[in-house]
């Protein structure tokens, strides 16, 4: 009878193992997919970077542009005062005028130049991470997708499996099950096999009076440890 109640005692033990393992790969993927999550937030931003990088210079070369206009319309009004001038003073303070606009225009060149360049590069770099963006979006997605699926056939397993737990306590003395869960809130296995005469968590040597208790189905525990010890049967 000790022997058969042992022996559901370890496999109550290998029952929740299993459910430890269930949880342990759910939030490995869950970690996985956080990571994708981050991949594709990280995607999306520069992405928005380089639009907003390629908006910003359109908006420089357009003010540039504008501001060239507006000195050719300037400088034009002022050509036309020139030729209408009524006396040399006049002509004089006309093309002093004009000159300065044209010294303004002159110096706005070499920085409209500038945003032109910067711009055709924005537009390069634009196009090209927009032709990678639609694939990696597309392939991380798809990523996310398959372990969304994967999470939830496993935690609907997971599900499934823990509904027979009580099946397996059921074989286990009250008393025994009290014990397993107090030492199972410590240490993730609380009960190991003797392993050449010595417990295999700990390696503490256990007396030949506990291993012929253990031969006749009494519960041991490891006085190193304190887990519970058996002997594995010969195959």
């Amino acid at each position: 009878m000790n022997n058969d109640a042992f022996q559901a005692l370890i496999d109550l033990v290998d029952f929740d193992q299993k459910t430890v393992s269930f949880q342990e790969n759910s939030k490995k993927i869950t970690h996985e997919i956080a990571a994708l999550e981050k991949q594709k937030k990280e995607l999306e931003e520069d992405m928005q970077k380089a639009k907003d990088i390629l908006h910003d210079t359109q908006k420089e070369v357009d003010m540039g542009e504008l501001e060239m206009k507006e000195y050719d319309t300037q400088i034009k009004e002022k050509r036309a005062r020139l030729d209408q001038a009524a006396n040399h003073k006049e002509y004089t303070s006309y093309q002093k005028e004009i000159d300065a606009l044209q010294e303004k225009q002159h110096d706005s060149e070499e920085p409209l130049i500038d945003a032109w360049n910067r711009l055709e590069h924005a537009k390069q770099e634009y196009k090209k991470k927009e032709e990678a963006f639609a694939k990696e979006m597309a392939e991380i997605t798809a990523k996310i997708e398959e372990k969304n699926k994967s999470l939830e056939d496993m935690q609907k397993e997971l599900a499934e499996h823990k509904t027979h737990r009580e099946e397996q306590v059921a074989k286990v003395p009250k008393e025994w099950i009290e014990r397993y869960e107090i030492l199972g809130s410590r240490v993730s296995d609380p009960v190991v096999s003797v392993e050449s005469g010595s417990c295999s968590a700990c390696f503490y040597v256990i007396t030949s009076q506990s291993m012929q208790e253990m031969r006749k189905g009494k519960l041991v525990q490891c006085k190193g440890c304190y887990r519970f010890l058996y002997i594995k049967k010969e195959k």
